[in-house]
Formats: structure tokens, C-alpha cells, sequence
């Protein structure tokens, strides 16, 4: 996978020939200079001590924000400390994804100014079900032969601008050689039941003819768990950098500093802390702390209730954390009916089966954080804690409380690749659906468990992976 991961990579960090590293990919990817810290001198002080607990040289701070988080060491997955923050961002800050691949195949053209490829991008068109031949004489198995769609704007009841009225129009395309899913782990499974290939009694509870037995389907769903510890100082945290107009406009102070990929405009996050809790699987890292200072960061909160978060204010330091390599792997995603546009119900059953460990790994993850925050004296101290217990007392159950707070958005594994003897598994290593022809499954849903910290990267490789498995079949 690790070819992948140099092909789709413009790294702007280490230097050029970097072995694991690519220079010539679609995405960007930087980290801060030491600019941005250097301008917070609170922050600073609190990643000092956070190096310290490591063993790590609190002096050479900048230089410690400034290492290499992918590198391709043997090692690497042992490796604790204080890391850059490396984000697929450009040296402006801009954010780069698979769009930019989309956008600019979509707009290729030849030499005669004709398009250079067949690619048609639909973005109001909402897919309901895959269809299939079933008496192919070519084939044993069902064939994938094309899908069936809805076109029109807010179709499915996720979106909040939604209304059953708006019925949009229903359509059908087909294929010439397969179809390829990548829903994502929430609609690809989905789709997969809409169209008959699921858990047989499921999908006959819903009236769904059944195409394929498949009992994996929406099985399996994992995330990995956040949470944070904040405290809350003496002093509130700074910056002296040039404070922005937010216009961006060329007389906003921090218009001309971005154009040179500088200053407030062009930064991203500020650190990365990776940790190895107590109940480590294997020894590896498990934790990946990034600091937010002057605020703090509790989840996603529907809109309705966003007036009712709580703020904290600027003197406040957040250790927001993700708890990686999750052990729960009991989640599951069922429909609620059969009309494609209804949500389905998604439960990730987070801390059963194995989820103690998860548990167990955050809450020692929090007691770095207060010994990082109990380490710092002079004018920021004392500190005060505000997550997991308030008012500095520590004398909630912090256990109890993960459990009650913790929140996720990096779903992944709900039609998981797995060998043949694996009952759950619903995708062969070629990406291809179980029980049928012509259709494969290339997203994050096919993930056995969920990789990394952040499965951005990982998706994007696996998006890599299956082109090249195409592409050579």
C-alpha cells in the first residue's frame, strides 16, 4: 500500500527523494512552519512540558513540530512524542482532496480542444439500488448491470434542506463492464440491502426480493472514539501574530503574508502528540493527541442544540484526542424501510466486546494530559480542569464519562473485505461483491477495521489501490 501512498502524495515537508514519501501526487500535504507557534507563547509552554513526559528535549520545540508523522520508519507505529500535524492542505493552507482529481479529468481535453475523457459527473443524483440480470447466459451468478437513481436536489432524508414533497425524477443508467459503489460506509451498505444483497432476514423483513445472502452487510462498523482533556489557566492564550481582517481581500494584514504561504491564513493544526496507553494492543501507539489552545472542541452537535454547548473561554487548553485501533467492532447499520430515501438506523455499539480497552486507553490518555497540566508552574499555573471534571476537583468517574461523551465522525468497515472462509465478509481482495458479478465496492466501507487515526489518507490510498485493481484486470 505504501506505492500507493507515494503516488497520490505532493509532500511539501521532508526533501525531495524522502524514501515513502511522493513529490509528484494530487494531494498536498504540509505541515506548520514553526512560525505559527512561535507566535503563541502560552501554547508553547504547554507543549514544552507535553515533550517533556516524553523524554523529548522541550527546547527544541520547533523542532519537534516540525517531524515527520508518515514516516516510513520500521518503527514508526512505536514512536511517541510531539510530531507535526501533517493536513492535505497546500502551501496556503488551501484544502486539497480527491476533487481536484475529479475536476481536473472532468475538464481534460485532446489536442483538438475536444473532451479527452468520458466521464460524466452528476452531482443531483441520489442512487436507490443497483440493478441485475439474473438469467445472464454468460453468467452463474447475478450481473451487475447498471443502477437506479433519483435526480433532483435533497432527495435523501439526511439532508436537513429534505421534503418528502420534492419527489424528484427516477432514472436509470447502465453499465458496459461493472459497477463500482462508493457510497461510503453509511449508504454503501444501503445500497447493498435496497438491492437485495444483505442479511436474507432482513431484507425479507423489509419486502426486499433477496439477490444475495450476504450477512456482513452493514456488519462490523467501526470509528475510532474522540474525547479531550482540558484545563484552563491563569492566563488566557495569545497570539502575536498580525490580527486578520478576515476579508480576504489584498488590505487584510494577512492577505499578503498568505500569497507567500505565510501567517494565520495558511496555517493548519497546531501539533500532533502520539501516545501508547497502558493497554496498548501490541505495543503501538493507540492515542493521537492534537492541542487546541484558547478554546476547546466537544463533538458535533446537531444544530438545533448548538446554542447549548458549552464555550470555553480563551485561558482554556485542550488536549482533543483520538482513541485509534479501536477494539469495539460491533457497530451495525439496518434500514428502517425500503424507500431508499428514509435514514437507516446506525448504531456503533462502541464499548461492547472488546470496547473496555478503548475505554481504558482514553482514560489513561487523560491522565497524561493532567500530568502534563499539573507539570507547568510559574505565571499560567494553576490549572484548571473543565473535561473531563469540572471545577478542578477530578472527582468525577472518568470512565463513566467517556463512555457518556465520547463522539466519532470516521466511519468505515460496514462491507468489509475478508477471506472466503469469513462469514461477515462481504468484498474479495479484488474489491468485488461476494455472490454476484460486475459489481465492486471501493470506499471506507471495505475496510476489515479501521486504519490509522484518521482514515482520510488511507481511504484515498484504498480509492488508489482499486484503480490499480482495475485497471490491471
Amino acid at each position: 500500500m505504501r506505492k500507493h501512498y507515494v503516488n497520490l502524495e505532493n509532500n511539501h515537508l521532508v526533501p525531495k527523494g524522502t524514501p515513502g514519501h511522493g513529490f509528484d501526487g494530487f494531494l498536498d500535504i504540509t505541515v506548520n512552519t514553526d512560525e505559527y507557534l512561535k507566535n503563541q507563547s502560552q501554547a508553547v509552554t504547554v507543549l514544552k512540558a507535553a515533550a517533556k513526559q516524553f523524554g523529548q528535549d522541550p527546547e527544541k520545540i520547533f523542532e519537534h513540530i516540525r517531524r515527520d508523522l508518515n514516516s516510513d520508519d520500521a518503527d514508526r507505529d512505536k514512536q511517541q512524542g510531539v510530531f507535526g500535524f501533517p493536513a492535505h492542505r497546500d502551501p496556503m493552507g488551501r484544502r486539497v482532496s480527491a476533487r481536484t482529481v475529479v475536476v481536473n479529468t472532468l475538464n481534460a481535453t485532446d489536442s483538438k480542444g475536444a473532451k479527452k475523457y468520458p466521464l460524466t459527473l452528476s452531482i443531483h443524483s441520489f442512487v436507490t439500488k443497483v440493478l441485475f440480470d439474473t438469467k445472464s447466459k454468460n453468467s452463474t451468478k447475478p450481473r451487475a448491470t447498471g443502477v437506479e437513481y433519483i435526480e433532483g436536489q435533497s432527495i435523501y432524508a439526511a439532508d436537513p434542506r429534505y421534503k418528502s414533497t420534492n419527489t424528484g425524477t427516477t432514472k436509470q443508467v447502465f453499465a458496459k463492464k461493472e459497477v463500482i459503489i462508493a457510497g461510503g460506509a453509511f449508504n454503501t451498505p444501503q445500497i447493498l440491502m435496497l438491492s437485495g444483497i444483505g442479511p436474507k432476514a432482513h431484507l425479507t423483513e423489509h419486502e426486499i426480493p433477496v439477490v444475495v445472502d450476504l450477512p456482513g452487510v452493514g456488519q462490523n462498523l467501526q470509528d475510532n472514539t474522540e474525547y479531550g482533556v482540558a484545563a484552563q489557566s491563569a492566563l488566557n492564550f495569545t497570539s502575536t501574530s498580525a490580527q486578520c481582517a478576515n476579508t480576504g481581500l489584498p488590505d487584510d494584514p494577512c492577505y499578503a503574508p498568505w500569497v507567500e504561504g505565510k501567517g494565520p491564513y495558511a496555517t493548519g493544526p497546531l501539533d500532533a502528540v502520539m501516545y501508547t496507553s497502558n493497554v496498548s494492543v501490541n505495543g503501538e501507539r493507540d492515542i493521537f493527541f492534537f492541542g487546541l489552545s484558547g478554546q476547546s472542541y466537544r463533538g458535533y452537535w446537531p444544530m438545533q442544540t448548538v446554542n447549548e454547548v458549552a464555550m470555553d473561554g480563551p485561558n482554556t487548553f485542550d488536549f482533543s484526542m483520538v482513541k485509534f485501533n479501536p477494539q469495539g467492532k460491533r457497530g451495525s447499520l439496518t434500514l428502517t424501510s425500503n424507500n431508499p430515501r428514509d435514514m437507516p438506523d446506525i448504531n456503533f455499539r462502541f464499548f461492547e466486546e472488546g470496547g473496555d480497552i478503548d475505554i481504558a486507553a482514553l482514560a489513561d490518555a487523560v491522565e497524561f494530559g493532567r500530568k502534563v497540566f499539573d507539570s507547568i508552574n510559574g505565571t499560567m499555573a494553576p490549572f484548571t480542569e473543565v473535561l473531563p471534571c469540572t471545577g478542578g476537583k477530578r472527582d468525577c468517574d472518568v470512565k463513566k464519562t467517556i463512555r457518556a461523551q465520547t463522539w466519532s465522525h470516521h466511519a468505515t468497515s460496514s462491507a468489509a473485505i475478508g477471506a472466503d472462509n469469513d462469514p461477515l465478509a462481504v468484498l474479495d481482495s479484488k474489491f468485488r461483491v461476494r455472490g454476484v458479478d460486475g459489481l465492486r465496492v471501493v470506499d471506507a466501507a471495505a475496510f476489515p477495521k479501521t486504519p490509522g487515526a484518521f482514515p482520510v489518507i488511507p481511504t484515498f490510498m484504498l480509492g488508489m489501490k482499486g484503480a490499480d485493481v482495475l485497471l490491471n484486470g
